[in-house]
């Protein structure tokens, strides 16, 4: 699945293609938490398992 984003201001890497993986809910929320988002995908008993190689 592709996927595009911009670098937010420095809290994401761009400009290369990663195979993080990590299951798509993970690398949601883990861009939701960089951006302060105000909640999270899925599961409410779901663990978070943030996706650190996507943070710069």
């Amino acid at each position: 699945m592709f996927h595009a984003i911009t670098s937010a201001g420095g809290r994401f890497k761009t400009g290369e293609t990663l195979d993080v993986h990590a299951e798509g809910l993970d690398v949601y929320n883990t861009m939701g938490d960089a951006m302060g988002g105000p909640g999270r995908l899925g599961p409410e008993n779901r663990k978070p398992r943030p996706v650190e190689s996507i943070l710069a």
